[in-house]
């Protein structure tokens, strides 16, 4: 379910970028990726990891169609050498297993706090 909310936030920002509600694989070449991906960070306020989820989205629907033989691999804009995805390094944090193990000797804790 959270899957399918997020999916459809991000088809929300397509079709207000568009302003149509159908839009055609044959008109997502490498030009409108990479204004709808300007669209995403500046419009919608999205980070750049954001706007990539985006681009995996669409990425998705065009590998599906190609399978299914909706469109032709030909139109495909995410070949090498075409739009290419590229998230940004990020910093992962984490506990330390002493935060870990003082977390778990909790005590006292409700259901809802324990879950």
């Amino acid at each position: 379910m959270n899957r399918l909310s997020t999916d459809s936030a991000w088809v929300s920002c397509i079709e207000k970028y568009c302003k149509v509600r159908h839009l055609t694989f044959q008109e997502i070449d490498e030009r409108f990726l990479k204004k709808f991906k300007i669209y995403l960070k500046g419009n919608c306020s999205l980070t750049e990891t954001t706007a990539m989820n985006v681009m995996v989205l669409i990425r998705l629907l065009f590998n599906r169609a190609i399978k299914d033989k909706v469109v032709s691999k030909e139109l495909y804009s995410f070949d090498p050498g075409k739009f290419k995805i590229k998230f940004p390094e990020t910093v992962k944090l984490g506990l330390s297993e002493k935060e870990i193990k003082a977390i778990e000797n909790l005590k006292n804790l409700s259901n809802v706090e324990r879950h």
